[in-house]
């Protein structure tokens, strides 16, 4: 069985954005503020998009790289919405469909997490392994909706 699961790079870049502008600001508030630039310095504004999107490559390829034998296709569709991320995965015929939505979201996660630690790399941020392990938490986790399985329940005569 396959399912397709969708997100929208611009609305990863979106909570990358309000994300950073959230870390960087409460680093300038902080008792005895020792990075009053922290805003400044860890925000991310228009002119960093590129940089960004090349993030994006980065974080697919490992996220393709961990779940190879399920991906079926991946890549963005360039109809009408140029930032139409889809993965379509090979999952166990008995995969629950009622959850797609759910490993979308996960998916938006493990990009805006992954996007974030690479982000505060460049910023020398304290930040960069807690949103890297977000992100790796995330990835292991649409890795084990590709390979689980549920049990099957044997009806015994008694």
């Amino acid at each position: 069985m396959n399912i397709t699961l969708n997100v929208s790079m611009a609305e990863v870049l979106r909570q990358v954005a309000q994300s950073s502008a959230y870390i960087g600001a409460k680093r300038q508030e902080q008792p005895k503020a020792e990075d009053p630039e922290a805003l400044d310095r860890i925000g991310t504004i228009d002119e960093d998009r590129s940089e960004l999107e090349r993030f994006f490559g980065e974080a697919r390829v490992e996220l393709v790289n961990l779940i190879a034998g399920a991906v079926v296709n991946e890549g963005f569709v360039v109809d009408n919405e140029p930032d139409h991320y889809v993965l379509e995965l090979k999952v166990p015929d008995d995969f629950n469909s009622a959850l797609q939505s759910v490993y979308e979201l996960g998916l938006t996660s493990y990009f805006v997490n992954s996007l974030l630690a690479m982000w505060l790399v460049y910023t020398h941020s304290d930040d960069t392994q807690l949103y890297g392990t977000a992100a790796a938490a995330q990835a292991e986790k649409l890795h084990s909706l590709t390979i689980k399985r549920s049990t099957t329940r044997k009806m015994y005569p008694w």
